[in-house]
């Protein structure tokens, strides 16, 4: 069974030298004067001076097996953005063909890469309608606000890109996912793929008309 793979802790560099710091302290201290007792209650202070250090940046913290919490709920967010985007009838989730279910079932994460690159693409065509040419090294969350401050996008749908994609990347990166969360997630990632698609298709329309003579 595959490892999951959560964020690493990232505290600012000034807690980690206050950290060691104090941890210095407390050692020299003892080797100087070993008869020097240190109780609970000093301790219990130096525990609660760190914790007033770190609780401020506690939100960077993830504990072992908390990557799969924050995974299902950036799915969860991705379904009710997508309810509230209210999308047209036509925007409708392309079924996965018989091969890639196969794959979806072995490899989900390969799927989910598949899916992050598709929407990467659908967006910088969007854009190039709009007259807006993404540089090649921008990255996919700019794009989403770029397209989502020219009113390409919707609030719900960027919302919900934001946190398909978040799946998706950690996915590309070989994080286990659980099959649940892979599979709505694809689900979503359909959805999203499919109004995309009929954004881009309306614009080609436009487009169209004001050329034709």
């Amino acid at each position: 069974m595959a490892q999951q793979h959560g964020d690493p802790t990232k505290f600012p560099f000034w807690i980690q030298a206050v950290w060691i710091f104090l941890s210095a302290l407390f050692i020299v201290l003892h080797l100087r004067f070993p008869s020097m007792p240190i109780d609970t209650i000093t301790l219990a202070l130096l525990v609660l001076l760190l914790a007033g250090l770190v609780l401020p940046h506690i939100k960077s913290f993830t504990l072992p097996g908390g990557a799969g919490a924050v995974l299902r709920s950036r799915v969860e967010d991705a379904e009710q953005s997508l309810v509230k985007a209210d999308l047209p009838t036509t925007s409708k989730p392309t079924a996965l063909d018989r091969e890639q279910r196969g794959i979806s079932e072995q490899d989900p994460n390969l799927v989910l890469a598949g899916i992050r690159i598709e929407i990467e693409k659908l967006l910088r065509k969007i854009g190039k309608h709009m007259n807006f040419v993404f540089p090649h090294d921008i990255g996919v969350a700019r794009m989403i606000v770029a397209l989502k401050q020219r009113h390409a996008l919707t609030p719900e749908v960027a919302s919900a890109l934001s946190d398909v994609l978040y799946v998706c990347d950690r996915a590309v990166h070989g994080a286990s996912i659980a099959p649940d969360v892979a599979s709505r997630a694809m689900d979503a990632g359909e959805t999203l793929i499919a109004t995309l698609q009929d954004q881009l298709e309306i614009y080609r329309s436009m487009e169209s008309k004001v050329d034709r003579p």
